[in-house]
């Protein structure tokens, strides 16, 4: 059987399992100091691998807020609002739900969203030969990179980074050997929930890779083989 533990002294939790297909589920409630014990239906329903549980303050019955659970995955969630923790932890496909108070200042819990821009328009890494006469052997150039964060108090975070332009020169003799030839060469999105969740939910991801051009010949192979005997060495 599943568990569910209260250890906050000021919350009263009030739980619901989904049932199986005919509509049949269970509710009940917990208070502080006190546990419960819940299993699946007979079939063993998908239904039951879920939790939804409201939280509820003793002292303020206006106060309250709801937690989806998802009861196959580890996973922690905090509830600010409320100074709780809701940790799900798995003991042989067996899980045990614990909610307890946050130990913050001033006995409430911080929490804030941000934004984060990054935006470099031009970039050149070189890699240095050893080998006589010492140069540069290859060079890297990344045109309009630009990376955005905003992460909300919830705990929603949003993420896009992008490359306009980026390409991969050989230097004995000049040539370029990899570049872009669409703009942009790289485009990433992603969203994720409940960032400080010991699991990651992801609820969006999309990539997006233009166009690129290879050129490669003996030359080429020999420059990149004797650099990489000389990292090696």
């Amino acid at each position: 059987c599943h568990q569910l533990v209260n250890k906050h002294p000021c919350l009263v939790l009030d739980a619901h399992v989904p049932g199986n297909q005919d509509g049949h589920g269970s509710r009940f409630v917990v208070p502080f100091g006190e546990s419960f014990a819940f299993g699946r239906a007979a079939g063993g329903s998908t239904g039951h691998d879920r939790l939804s549980l409201i939280l509820t303050d003793t002292a303020d019955n206006t106060s309250s807020r709801t937690v989806e659970l998802n009861l196959e995955r580890a996973s922690e969630r905090r509830v600010p609002e409320l100074c709780a923790t809701v940790s799900v932890e798995l003991r042989a496909r067996v899980a045990v739900v614990v909610v307890s108070p946050v130990a913050a200042a001033a006995g409430r819990d911080m929490a804030w969203g941000f934004e984060l821009e990054v935006i470099v328009p031009h970039l050149s890494v070189a890699l240095v030969s050893e080998k006589r006469p010492r140069g540069e052997a290859f060079g890297l150039t990344l045109v309009g990179f630009e990376t955005r964060v905003r992460q909300t108090a919830a705990g929603h975070q949003d993420s896009q980074l992008e490359i306009k332009r980026f390409q991969v020169d050989v230097q004995k003799p000049p040539m370029p050997i990899l570049a872009s030839v669409e703009s942009p060469v790289l485009r990433l999105d992603c969203a994720r929930e409940d960032v400080a969740a010991r699991d990651t939910i992801l609820r969006r991801i999309a990539v997006q890779l233009g166009r690129l051009e290879v050129t490669a010949d003996d030359a080429l192979l020999l420059e990149a083989t004797e650099v990489l005997g000389a990292v090696q060495g």
